[in-house]
């Protein structure tokens, strides 16, 4: 077992990083317990086991994230009611089930306004989202920042970022002909 603080990584068959991202928290410590989900956060004092029917709810979740998602689908593929599934699920994640899928979606945007150059429309499509102007209303809800603002800030963070590995910087000089 991997000490506190450490990432286990668990091999998935699918090459998607938000479902190795799931796993990865189903798994570390143990599977215990999800506290605050959405920031995919472990409790440092576990309280309880993940129940099995959950991580298939959260692998399921992750697997058709860009789907309509249906509580009572989420509640039949575990093997649920409806009213066993919310409870259970908030129990355990300390989220409803709208809410997490919703901070999947928002995630999932982040990252490609930050590895992308989509419109932002497309990027709300992609996730999830049916309508533009909710999809801009969570983010920024959800990020403080709206979609927009973010990838400018975001692009303009990293054009100023200076070369960490003097190797880079050595390279850059021998490269131009100058020397110190």
């Amino acid at each position: 077992m991997e000490s506190d603080g450490q990432r286990m990584n668990i091999l998935v068959a699918d090459d998607d990083p938000a479902v190795r991202r799931v796993m990865n928290i189903l798994f570390k410590n143990g599977g215990y317990t999800l506290n605050a989900a959405i920031d995919g956060a472990i409790s440092e004092k576990p309280r309880c086991p993940i129940d099995e029917r959950i991580q298939r709810v959260l692998y399921f979740i992750h697997e058709n994230r860009h789907r309509a998602l249906q509580n009572r689908d989420m509640a039949r593929y575990a093997g649920l009611s409806l009213s066993h599934l919310h409870l259970l699920f908030r129990q355990q994640t300390g989220n409803t089930p709208r809410h997490y899928i919703r901070g999947v979606r928002l995630r999932e945007a982040k990252d490609l306004l930050e590895t992308t150059a989509l419109r932002i429309k497309e990027i709300a499509a992609r996730v999830g989202f049916r309508d533009n102007s909710h999809f801009v209303r969570d983010f920024e809800t959800f990020f403080g920042i709206s979609p927009t603002r973010y990838r400018l800030q975001f692009m303009l963070n990293l054009s100023f970022k200076k070369p960490q590995d003097s190797s880079v910087l050595n390279a850059g000089r021998a490269a131009s002909g100058s020397s110190r």
